[in-house]
């Protein structure tokens, strides 16, 4: 890029920072921010299935797997993987 090109667009970014109604947020509801985090964590690794099943319920779907003690619980927002009866991974969605 040129001299006056690198100007330009320096100039247009100042300008376009400098101006509050272009970063601003409309207020009169028409923009949907995305969701606050649940008011329940995703389950810790480590946390034992009994705790688990207290605490969320039963999983939408449980999926089995080739390796001895290993499954996957499907909550629909979440997912998590056990391993001999305690949380290995969670998956949010």
């Amino acid at each position: 890029m040129g001299i006056k090109t690198t100007f330009a667009a320096v100039s247009l970014a100042i300008s376009l920072l400098g101006s509050s109604s272009a970063m601003a947020l409309p207020t009169d509801g028409s923009v949907q921010l995305a969701p606050s985090y649940p008011e329940r964590p995703v389950p810790q690794v480590g946390d034992s299935s009994q705790l688990v099943l207290s605490y969320y319920g039963s999983p939408a779907r449980k999926i089995t797997t080739n390796n001895a003690g290993a499954e996957m619980w499907d909550y629909g927002t979440f997912r998590l993987f056990m391993q001999d009866n305690e949380v290995a991974f969670s998956r949010v969605w």
